[in-house]
Order: C-alpha cells, then structure tokens, then sequence
C-alpha cells in the first residue's frame, strides 16, 4: 500500500524509525547538557559501555587509563551521568554536598525485590530513623561484645589452615568473614570454614548474586521476569539471587520459632527485641546486606593485604617482630582485643594500607545532582545528571598517596608513631559522610583481629612469585585467580 508520498507504509515506518535512532544518537552526542565532557562516545549514546565495562569488572581501570592519558578528571560514561577521577569531587560528592542516592543503582540491592536496605534507601525520611536504630547494634561497645565471637571464628579458622600447601586466601579469608557476618546477622553460621579447600556453597551463591549486579541494575523489568520462571531456567546469577533470599527467609524463620538464646548481638533478635518497626522481608534485606558489607568486603581486605605481605618479607618480618614483642606467647594472639590491638602502631599501618590498595569496594555510588545544579571548580554540572567517583581515584592518587600501586604502610606513621590524621581523612573505603558504611566498626574489629593472628601464626609465601596482585573492579574487588595463593609456614614461636 502507497502512501501520498509514494512510498510503501512499512518503508515509510523504518524511515522514521532510521530516523528517530539517528537523531537520538546525534542529539546525545552534540546537543545533550552533557556534551562538552570527555569520555567514549558509546558511553554517550547507550548504557551498554557501562554495562560492558562492570561486566569485564574494568570500569575503574578504564577510567584511571582515560585520567592518565587525557588528564581529564570529569568523564561522561553514560547518557545522562558522569565519573569523577578527582579526590575533590569524592569529598564534594560524598560529604558536602546534599545530593540523594540514584533510586535505580540502589534498586539494584533489593532482596526480596522492591525491598530496601538501610544502605538501599534513597530518602533521608525513610534511611535516617533506620540508621538511628541500628547505631546502637554497630557502636564500638557492641563490637567488642562480639570479641568472643571472632575469636571462636578464628580459633575454627587457623585449625583449617594447610602447613606447607598452596591456599587460597581470598577464599579462605571469605569463609572466616562471612561465617562471621551470618552468625552475627542471622543467628546461625554458614558453616564456610567447613568446606572443603574453603570452597563454601555459600561464598560461591553470594558470587552469582554479585555477578548479576549490572542485569538488575540496568534492566530491573527483566529480573522481575526471570523471578517467575522455574530455577532451571534461571541464568546462574539469577538463581544466586533466589538462593541468597530464601537463606535469609529459612533463616528468619528459623530465629523466629526456634530458641532465641545467643551468645553474642544478633541483627533478628535486636530488630524483635526492640520491637522493630521492619517487615519480615526488609529484616532479611538488611540482614543480606551485612553479610555482603561484612562478610564479603572484609574477606577482601584481608586477602589482599595478605597477599601483598606475602610479596614483602622485609614489611611482614616487621610486622611479625611487634606481634611477638606484644604477644611473646604464640597463642595469645587469638584472643587478643581489639582495643588493645590499636595501640600497635606497624599493625594498624598495616591495616590502613590493606584497606586503601584493596580498596574493597570500587564501584562509584551514584548521586543526583540537585534541582539548583552544582558547580564543580568552575564547571557547571546540571541538575539531574548523575555523579559518581570511585574510591580508586582517591587511594590511587599520587599526589595523597605517592607511589599508590606499593604496598607502603610506613606512609601512615607520623613520627610520634601514630597514624596519620590527612590520610586516614583520605580513607574512603567505608565512604565518607551521612551516608557512609554503617558497619564500619565491625569490619575494623575483624581486620584488626584477623589480620594480626593470621601473620604472628604463619609466615606466608606467594605461591607464584611473578605473577602481581591484579584487582578487578565487580563494584566489589575481585582479585584475578591465583594471585592470593599462599604457601603458608606455621611460627614456630
């Protein structure tokens, strides 16, 4: 059928078709708000650059390869969102300014779906009295009544420990940290440490949750789909999903009508015990939530800092002469105190530098910028765009941090051997601000406590001497295979 101008109806509609995609990608590249800033120009046309590079876990690398290759600090990596490479633009983003999550990315954590976490929620009405509650569950008291429960851990994780054999600590540290976080969420361990070559069920469902993190984020409509089908039909990652919810809803339910004595603070029976104002699928959300801050960003830190030890020998025999010099008798050390612990100065170096070369968590956390816009040192950023920066471009920047890819902890000693207070201020591993990790206490409790135990115990060796620490950007830290194996040798004293 002939349309007046002479031409077919289907061809008619592909022409304007043709035309609507041409114009939209023109429009984007030359007419957007967003068009004068630097960065690839798939990225300013299409979310797919964005989802390619988390899938590759590349992003950060990608953006620090931009930053020193350009010199450039504002980077244009989707549509309608830019990526700062400047530690001025974290402190701004993250602390001074007022701008709200991006409803979407923290979306993207609901577990059951359309359900959110104190770290999920976007509003300050709604995120603000949830924070006030739990304040006093990861207060410094709190933490140090959980001193029993580390040390039992521990106590469970050096008997496990191979003498003499290849291991590997991302693994192994990850099954001692989330056996923790599940303990201490849920009532109940995971029972990882358990496993064999610490090749735990319940890291490996945590991974495929993690691993589907940019298909929830960037096509929510298309989870809720995959949700409905049968398990065997579900993509792996969307089945660590499933897997993950119903742990926390078997757990809950578990805590709910069984006995409820516990040794130690646990996340269900201070939400009951308070008479907790959260549904039974916000209480699993928050619960899923801590496992992945306490558990999994924990285990990073501590493989990685590990790891980079092992590649230093003249760093960890320091290391190990204060251990032995605080604690003469081999064991004490497991069931030191944390606040005792703090006081070791090379010790609490140590830490600092593991958490800022591992930087655990990479991935930015998008902002919005507010309806009156921002202005960025002379550089208007409109209202609406999405902002981010990662911590990478805070603790790999040379000019805070000189030589940022050397394991260095003497940089953290002042000379009257405490830490520094301008770079623990540059310490954005927990973020910074309002809206910073709520379980930071926690996880500093178990760097301290685990860290110095696993290097007054053994002495560790790379299991393969060339091959450097490579660290991929999952918005968590993935360490590429193999470069956190050990040989480990037990301290004969």
């Amino acid at each position: 059928m002939l349309n007046s101008c002479g031409l077919s109806t289907p061809l008619l509609a592909s022409a304007v078709l043709l035309f609507y995609i041409l114009w939209s990608y023109i429009s984007t590249i030359y007419f957007s708000p967003l068009s004068a800033f630097p960065g690839p120009r798939l990225a300013a046309t299409t979310i797919w650059w964005q989802v390619l590079q988390k899938k590759r876990g590349s992003m950060s690398k990608t953006l620090r390869d931009l930053h020193m290759k350009t010199g450039q600090t504002i980077f244009r990596v989707a549509p309608n969102q830019l990526s700062f490479w400047d530690p001025d633009a974290y402190r701004e983003i993250y602390i001074n300014q007022k701008f709200l999550k991006e409803p979407d990315f923290y979306g993207a954590f609901s577990l059951p779906l359309n359900t959110r976490s104190t770290f999920g929620h976007y509003k300050p009405e709604l995120y603000t009295p949830l924070r006030r509650q739990a304040f006093t569950l990861f207060s410094r008291q709190s933490m140090v009544s959980l001193e029993p429960l580390f040390h039992e851990k521990l106590n469970i994780f050096v008997t496990r420990l191979p003498s003499g054999k290849e291991v590997n600590l991302f693994d192994a540290f990850r099954c001692l940290t989330m056996d923790t976080a599940t303990q201490f969420s849920f009532g109940t361990s995971s029972e990882c440490l358990q496993a064999e070559d610490f090749k735990a069920p319940a890291t490996s469902v945590y991974d495929e949750y993690a691993s589907g993190l940019c298909f929830r984020l960037y096509f929510p409509m298309f989870i809720w789909f995959l949700e409905y089908l049968p398990r065997w039909m579900k993509p792996y990652w969307q089945r660590g999903y499933s897997d993950l919810k119903q742990s926390a809803i078997v757990a809950l339910e578990r805590y709910r009508t069984g006995s409820r004595d516990h040794k130690y603070p646990v996340l269900f029976a201070y939400h009951f015990e308070t008479n907790s104002p959260l549904t039974d699928d916000e209480l699993c959300c928050e619960g899923a939530t801590y496992i992945g801050a306490g558990g999994d960003t924990a285990g990073i830190t501590l493989s990685v800092g590990c790891s980079y030890l092992a590649r230093n020998p003249t760093v960890q025999e320091k290391l190990v002469q204060e251990l032995q010099t605080a604690y003469p008798i081999r064991n004490d050390v497991l069931t030191a105190h944390w606040s005792d612990l703090e006081k070791l100065p090379y010790l609490s170096a140590c830490v600092y530098e593991s958490l800022r070369i591992s930087v655990p968590v990479a991935g930015d956390l998008p902002r919005v910028v507010g309806p009156r816009g921002w202005n960025f040192k002379g550089v208007a950023i409109p209202p609406g765009t999405i902002v981010g920066c990662s911590a990478t471009a805070v603790h790999l920047d040379s000019s805070i941090f000189p030589e940022p890819e050397v394991f260095k902890p003497e940089r953290w000693i002042e000379e009257d051997g405490s830490i520094s207070k301008t770079l623990e201020s540059w310490l954005v591993s927990f973020s910074k601000g309002p809206r910073s990790c709520i379980g930071q206490t926690m996880a500093m409790a178990q760097l301290y406590i685990y860290f110095a135990a696993f290097v007054r115990l053994y002495r560790a060796e790379p299991a393969h001497k060339d091959q450097p620490v490579v660290l991929y950007d999952f918005f968590t830290t993935i360490p590429e295979d193999g470069c956190c194996n050990v040989v480990l040798t037990p301290r004969e004293h």
